[in-house]
This record gives structure tokens, C-alpha cells and sequence, in this order.
């Protein structure tokens, strides 16, 4: 009886321990997100969004995504705080140099026959209110959405703010890290709680194979071309899926700052040739 008593305690001590390890690292483990799949369109946008992954939190202190009005004027703001682990697959796991990621973004719905094979104006206001002062803080992708594409985790462009400063991260090939190009006079900054353009001219170029090929791109801000790139990289087997809000590498030696921003007038057209 003894033998079995101990067998059993042992067995109980073990499953606390586990519960305890399990517990005290409650903030990695994978959960789902909160509002996912939900619907967001507004009147002056050209398309609906909706929240793919969803958010990681909802509570009344540290909500990630919210309708707001401003003199008669309907906006969506996105808030992300230290440790907000997003709730994509691959958000709890290290990769690219950092331990986790967080996130708070919508994706463009997939029903639109959005394709790297035409040409778009894609034009948004954005209005930064707080943070983006942290490692690349990215609030706009054009990404893919084909599981399995040979481009799925590699985005052809990234907009971002690095330490204050705007980059453009691109891709060049399958295998290479991102290209960046950065803008000094663009500092987040300066620019806080004031409304700010950006328009992207995406124009398909000739696809030579699955590894080359790609996109022609053109950006402006505040109507005044800042950048422009030929064959950026992408593959055949893609499909381009847009992506706003805010995305950004976790870190386990510092406090993050809050990042806010806000988007509005949200406008994707096709551009024919």
C-alpha cells in the first residue's frame, strides 16, 4: 500500500510541476486570437479587411484595435503593448533574430482576385500617435497568401520604422534577406498625430521563372515620389495579400514602448495597362 501511495504522490508532484512550468510561461504559449476572422470596412475604403489572426487581448486596458471618430470622422486604430504576443502559428516561436513576435494587423479578405500579375494604386492615410521607436516596426506588407509558395514567408515589400527612421525593406530573391532603403528625413517623430499619405504604384514586370521576375514599385509620400525599385523579388505561385497595422519582433532585455497608429481612406485600384 505504501508502494503504491508513494507511486501515486509522485505522479501528483509531478503533474503541479508541470502545471507550474506551463503557467509560469503563460505569456508564449499559442492562443487564439481574439475577434479573428472579424469584418472591418469603412466608407471610404475600397476594400474590406479583416482580422485573419485576430488580436491578443481585448480588455479594457489593452485593446489592439478599435473604431474611433474625430470630427465627424471614422478612423481605426491599432495599439500594441510590451509582451503582446501575436496569435499567428509562428508568432511564439524564435525566428529572425528575435524570441517571439507581436502583432496587431488586418489582412486584405482573400476573396478579392488581388494578383502579382497586374498593376495597383494602393493609397492610405496614416497618423502615428505614439511608439514606433523600437526594431523594425513594420505597419504596412505587401505579402503572399499561398501556404506553401516558395515566397509565403518572404514579403515582396515591408514598410517600416527602424529606431525613429522609415525603411523599405524588399525582397531580392527566394534565398536573400530583405533589401532595405532608409529615409532620415523621415523621422516618426516629427510627424507624430499628424495625417501622412502614402501611395504605392505596384506594376507586375516579365516572370522569367519561379525564382525571378516580380514586381516594379513606386512610393510616394505626401504625393512626392520618395522611392522606386525594379524586380523586386516574388514568386509564380503567390498572391498578394495586404497587410496593415502593427507587426514587430518581441524582446526578453527590454520594455517595448506602446506603439499607436491610425489609419484612414484606405483606396486599392487596379491599373490598366
Amino acid at each position: 500500500m505504501n508502494i503504491i501511495f508513494k507511486i501515486i504522490l509522485s505522479l501528483f508532484l509531478s503533474f503541479c510541476c508541470i502545471n507550474l512550468a506551463i503557467g509560469g510561461n503563460w505569456n508564449k504559449s499559442q492562443k487564439k486570437g481574439v475577434d479573428q476572422g472579424k469584418i472591418y470596412k469603412d466608407e471610404d475604403w475600397s476594400h474590406s479587411f479583416y482580422a485573419n489572426a485576430g488580436f491578443p487581448s481585448n480588455s479594457k486596458d489593452k485593446w489592439n484595435a478599435r473604431w474611433l471618430e474625430e470630427d465627424k470622422n471614422r478612423f481605426l486604430r491599432f495599439r500594441l503593448f510590451n509582451g503582446q504576443i501575436g496569435t499567428s502559428r509562428s508568432d511564439n516561436k524564435r525566428r529572425n533574430r528575435a524570441p517571439y513576435w507581436e502583432r496587431a494587423e488586418l489582412a486584405i479578405k482573400k476573396s478579392y482576385n488581388i494578383s502579382y500579375y497586374k498593376a495597383y494604386e494602393i493609397e492610405f492615410k496614416v497618423r502615428f500617435v505614439k511608439g514606433f521607436t523600437n526594431y523594425r516596426e513594420t505597419f504596412f506588407q505587401y505579402h503572399n497568401s499561398v501556404k506553401g509558395c516558395v515566397t509565403s514567408k518572404r514579403p515582396p515589400i515591408m514598410l517600416k520604422f527602424q529606431d525613429n527612421i522609415l525603411y523599405m525593406f524588399y525582397a531580392l530573391n527566394k534565398d536573400s534577406a530583405n533589401h532595405l532603403t532608409f529615409y532620415p528625413e523621415i523621422n516618426v517623430t516629427n510627424i507624430y498625430n499628424k495625417w501622412v499619405k502614402f501611395k504605392l504604384i505596384v506594376t507586375p514586370t516579365k516572370f522569367q521563372d519561379v525564382y525571378k521576375g516580380g514586381l516594379d514599385i513606386v512610393l510616394f509620400y505626401d504625393d512626392e515620389e520618395l522611392w522606386s525599385q525594379s524586380m523586386i523579388w516574388t514568386s509564380k505561385c503567390g498572391k498578394p495579400l495586404i497587410k496593415f497595422g502593427i507587426y514587430r519582433p518581441g524582446n526578453e532585455k527590454e520594455v517595448l514602448e506602446t506603439s499607436i497608429i491610425d489609419y484612414d481612406y484606405i483606396k486599392i485600384k487596379e491599373i490598366k495597362n
